[in-house]
């Protein structure tokens, strides 16, 4: 992994949306609209943050569900 590559997952995950989202995509695949009530934001910022964190290759979608993913790897679960 290149220097820039870390420093653009670090600018990533210095949103506090962000890391709330992986939080709760942590046991497994949620919908948008899941995601939105667990975290109190509207379903507009939850895909804003959800496509940010996706263009880094943390999460990916299926169908209309997110999950977090390490390479080609589904992960359920996050380690902090």
């Amino acid at each position: 992994m290149t220097e820039e590559r870390v420093l653009q997952l670090f600018k990533c995950l210095a949103d506090t949306t962000r890391l709330q989202l992986l939080s709760a995509l942590s046991d497994g695949p949620k919908y948008v609209e899941l995601l939105s009530q667990l975290l109190d934001r509207s379903p507009s910022t939850v895909s804003f943050h959800l496509k940010k964190l996706e263009e880094k290759g943390l999460v990916r979608s299926e169908g209309k569900e997110y999950v977090m993913q390490d390479g080609d790897v589904v992960l359920f679960r996050f380690n902090v």
